[in-house]
C-alpha cells in the first residue's frame, strides 16, 4: 500500500483544504481531505482609560484602563482583564496584552501618565468668626485653602472669585443684609475637587445723624453722616441702629418702615438731642435717650403727642420730654405690646402717658407738672384734665412709675381733678396690675380731691391688681366708682397710704372688692367706704366687699375683721418719705397670705417671716431701709 508524502502548508489563511489518496496492494483507493487555518502573526492590542481626564490632565475618581485588540485572521480570544487604578498619586499606569485564537500573544500595551487626586481641598474660614454679631458692611471675609496634590485652583465666597491669582490665605470683601447672613467659601482644586466652609453672622447696620456735619446726600456712616433723623427713617431696615449726635433738629419724625421682633429698628441719642417727638407706624421700633420739647398740638387726638405708637413690640425709654402741649406718649388703640421705661415727662398737657390697646409695659416713668390748658395746644378738648398715667385697654402692667407735683397754682390747671391713674368713664380696663408706684399731688388748697386713682370704667373693669404702692400727702386715695356690674374682680392690698386728707379708698358700685394687708397712716376720713350706689350714700355700705387685716393708725372710722387699730407701724422716716418699717413695728409677720402678692415695693419677696407684713414693704432685719420710696 502506499501513501502520499506529508504536505507543509506555510501559508496563512483560514480553511485550506489539504487532500491526499492511499492505494492498497489490491489496487483500491481511499481519499482524505483536511482544513487547516493556519495564523502566525500576533495581534495588535490598545489600552483606553476611562474617564478622560480634564483639560489639566487630572482625574478625581478611580481610573479603569481597558484593553481591546484586532487580530485579521483567527480573531482575538482575549485581552487583560481591566486595571483599576485606585491610588491618588502623579504618572500612574496599566499594562496588558491581548491574544488571537491561534495562541499568538500581541506586544505589550500601557496607559501611562494618569493623574488622580480624590481629596478636596482642606478649606478653613479664620475670620469673621461664626456666630458673630457685625456693625459694618462691606465685611472681608479671610481663610485659608490648600491641596497637597493638584494644588488650589479657585476660591469663592458667596459665588464671588477672591483674588486672582489664588492665594492662602485669601481674602473677600462681603456686603451684607441687615438680620443674618449666611457666609459661605468654597475652594476647587486642580482636579475638580470642591469643598466649603459656612458660617452665619448677624449685620446689625450702624448709621449716625448729626445736625451740624451731616448731609442727607451721604451715606449715613460715621465719616459721613446723614443730616435728618427723617433720613433714617427712611432709609434703614431691620436690624438697623440710628445714633443720633448731639444737637437741636427742628423736625418730628414720622416711622412707616418695621423691624422685626428678632431685629428692630433702634434710633438712640448720643449726647442732648432735643427734637419735636415721634410718631411710630410701625413695629419693633426702640427709641432711647431723646430729649423731646416745646412741641405744639391741635385737636384731641392720641397721634398729638411728643411720642405716638400704633404698632407692636415698640419700645420708648430714657427720653425726657417736656413742654410738651398734648400728651407725653400716647399708644394708639391697634398698639400692643409696647414698652415705657425709663421717660421723664414734664409739662405735658393733658396727661403723661395715655395707653390704650393691649399687654403694654408701663414701668420706671418719672410724671410731673402736667397741665390742662398748654400754651402750645389749640382746640383742647372738653374732657381735658391735668394727669398722670390714663389707661383704657387689657392686659397692662404698670410698675415702678413716681406720678408726683401736678401742681393747682400752675397758671394753665385752671379746675383740674388730678388723678395719678385714670380709667374713664368709657373706657375698660381687663387684667391690669399696678403696682410699686408713688404717687404724690400736693393738695395746696385745690377745690377739688385729687386722688392716686379715678378708676371709672364702664365699659369694664375686671381683674384690677393694685398692690404694693405708696400714696401720701395728697387728698384721696385709690377712687373706684362703676356701675352695676361694671366692676368685676378689684383687688387692692399690701399698699401704704400716709397722711391723707381724704379717704384711703372710696368706691361705690364695686361689689367683691378685696381691701388687705393696708397700711392707713394720718387719714381725715374711714380708710374705706364702698357705697352700694354711686352718688346715693342713702344706699348703704356695700356688705359684698372682702375688707381686713389692714393697719389704721390716727385714722378715723372703725376696724374691719383682724385689723389692727390705733398702733403706730413705725416708719423709718414718714416725713422724709420713706416708708420702710421699723424694728417692732406691728405690721411684721401681721399681714394674711395673699396667692397676688409674692413681693413687695422693692422687689423682696415675699414673706421674709412667717407672714407676710403688712403696707408696701417686707421688714428685712439687717437691710439698710434709709432709701426713700420715691422712683425717680
Amino acid at each position: 500500500m502506499t501513501c502520499p508524502s506529508p504536505i507543509t502548508v506555510t501559508d496563512e489563511a483560514a480553511s485550506q483544504m489539504i487532500t491526499g489518496t492511499a492505494i492498497d496492494n489490491a489496487g483500491n483507493t481511499a481519499q482524505a481531505t483536511v482544513l487547516i487555518g493556519l495564523d502566525k502573526t500576533p495581534p495588535t492590542a490598545q489600552a483606553a482609560a476611562t474617564p478622560q481626564p480634564n483639560t489639566a490632565a487630572w482625574n478625581n475618581t478611580n481610573v479603569t484602563v481597558s484593553f481591546t485588540g484586532q487580530d485579521g485572521l483567527s480573531g482575538i480570544a482575549s485581552c487583560t482583564p481591566d486595571v483599576t487604578l485606585a491610588n491618588e498619586g502623579t504618572n500612574q499606569s496599566a499594562s496588558g496584552t491581548c491574544t488571537d485564537k491561534a495562541g499568538n500573544v500581541s506586544a505589550a500595551v500601557s496607559a501611562s501618565g494618569i493623574k488622580i487626586d480624590k481629596t478636596p481641598p482642606v478649606l478653613a474660614i479664620t475670620s469673621p468668626a461664626n456666630g458673630a454679631t457685625l456693625f459694618t458692611s462691606p465685611v472681608t471675609m479671610t481663610g485659608t485653602a490648600t491641596d497637597a496634590l493638584s494644588g488650589v485652583a479657585s476660591v469663592t465666597c458667596n459665588s464671588t472669585p477672591s483674588a486672582v491669582p489664588v492665594q492662602s490665605p485669601f481674602s473677600c470683601g462681603l456686603t451684607l443684609n441687615p438680620g443674618p447672613n449666611v457666609l459661605t467659601a468654597e475652594a476647587s482644586d486642580v482636579a475638580g475637587n470642591r469643598s466649603a466652609a459656612t458660617l452665619t453672622v448677624t449685620y446689625k447696620p450702624v448709621f449716625y445723624v448729626d445736625g451740624i456735619n451731616g448731609n442727607d446726600s451721604n451715606p449715613g456712616n460715621s465719616s459721613a453722616p446723614w443730616k435728618t433723623i427723617q433720613k433714617a427713617a427712611n432709609t434703614i431696615g431691620p436690624g438697623a441702629t440710628v445714633n443720633v449726635n448731639a444737637s437741636t433738629y427742628d423736625e418730628r419724625v414720622q416711622m412707616s418702615r418695621s423691624g422685626t421682633q428678632r431685629y428692630p429698628i433702634t434710633f438712640r441719642a448720643q449726647g442732648t438731642v432735643v427734637m419735636k417727638g415721634f410718631t411710630i407706624n410701625a413695629s419693633f421700633i426702640q427709641i432711647d435717650g431723646f430729649e423731646v420739647a416745646n412741641t405744639t398740638a391741635n385737636g384731641d387726638d392720641c397721634d398729638q403727642a411728643a411720642f405716638f405708637s400704633s404698632g407692636e413690640s415698640n419700645q420708648v425709654r430714657n427720653n425726657y420730654i417736656h413742654d410738651v402741649a398734648a400728651w407725653g406718649i400716647c399708644l394708639g388703640g391697634s398698639s400692643s405690646f409696647n414698652s415705657l421705661i425709663g421717660n421723664r415727662i414734664v409739662h405735658a398737657g393733658g396727661v403723661g402717658i395715655w395707653a390704650h390697646g393691649a399687654d403694654h409695659v408701663i414701668a420706671s416713668n418719672d410724671i410731673s407738672r402736667t397741665v390742662q390748658y398748654h400754651s402750645g395746644w389749640t382746640n383742647i378738648p372738653g374732657f381735658i384734665d391735668a394727669d398722670g398715667i390714663y389707661i383704657d385697654g387689657m392686659r397692662l402692667t404698670i410698675s415702678g412709675n413716681f406720678v408726683h407735683d401736678i401742681l393747682i397754682t400752675d397758671p394753665e390747671n385752671r379746675d383740674p381733678h388730678i388723678d395719678c391713674l385714670q380709667v374713664a368713664q368709657n373706657a375698660q380696663a381687663i387684667d391690669i396690675v399696678y403696682e410699686q408706684n408713688t404717687c404724690s399731688i400736693p393738695q395746696l388748697g385745690a377745690p377739688r380731691c385729687f386722688q392716686a386713682s379715678n378708676i371709672e370704667g364702664l365699659g369694664g373693669v375686671q381683674n384690677f391688681i393694685i398692690r404694693n404702692n405708696v400714696v401720701h400727702n395728697m387728698c384721696r386715695g385709690f377712687v373706684v366708682h362703676g356701675t352695676a356690674g361694671s366692676q368685676v374682680g378689684v383687688h387692692i392690698v399690701n399698699n401704704t397710704f400716709y397722711n391723707l386728707l381724704d379717704f384711703g379708698i372710696d368706691a361705690c358700685n364695686a361689689p367683691g372688692i378685696e381691701v388687705r394687708n393696708n397700711i392707713f397712716h394720718t387719714l381725715n376720713q374711714p380708710y374705706f367706704s364702698n357705697v352700694r350706689v354711686c352718688g346715693d350714700y342713702s344706699s348703704g355700705q356695700d356688705l359684698s366687699s372682702d375688707v381686713g387685716n389692714n393697719l389704721a393708725y390716727q385714722t378715723p372710722g372703725i376696724p374691719y375683721p383682724n385689723d389692727i387699730w390705733r398702733l403706730d407701724p413705725r416708719f423709718v422716716d414718714a416725713a422724709g418719705g420713706n416708708f420702710h418699717l421699723q424694728s417692732g413695728s406691728p405690721a411684721i409677720d401681721a399681714g394674711v397670705n395673699l396667692s397676688i402678692v409674692v413681693n413687695d415695693f422693692d422687689s423682696v419677696l415675699r414673706p421674709v417671716g412667717r407672714a407676710i407684713d403688712i403696707g408696701a414693704f417686707e421688714y428685712l432685719p439687717n437691710a439698710n431701709a434709709t432709701v426713700p420710696v420715691r422712683k425717680q
